[in-house]
């Protein structure tokens, strides 16, 4: 059912993110932009320890940065 969800475990690479994917319970890389990732180092850096859920392409491993909270 949400096999294409992730949570967010870290940055890897100013292009890469290593996420938990909810639906298969493994880690995987996914690639974003720059800017991207650049923001959710800095929520990732932010102390009030909020989970972050991205979506990406099962294909492609791309995250999809069209969603907004």
């Amino acid at each position: 059912m949400f096999s294409n969800l992730g949570i967010v475990r870290e940055a890897i690479s100013d292009t890469e993110l290593k996420v938990l994917s909810i639906g298969e319970g493994k880690e995987i890389i996914v690639q974003a932009s720059k800017d991207y990732v650049s923001s959710i180092k800095a929520e990732l850096n932010d102390e009030d320890g909020e989970t972050i859920v991205v979506e990406y392409d099962l294909k492609t491993k791309i995250v999809n940065e069209n969603i907004v909270d």
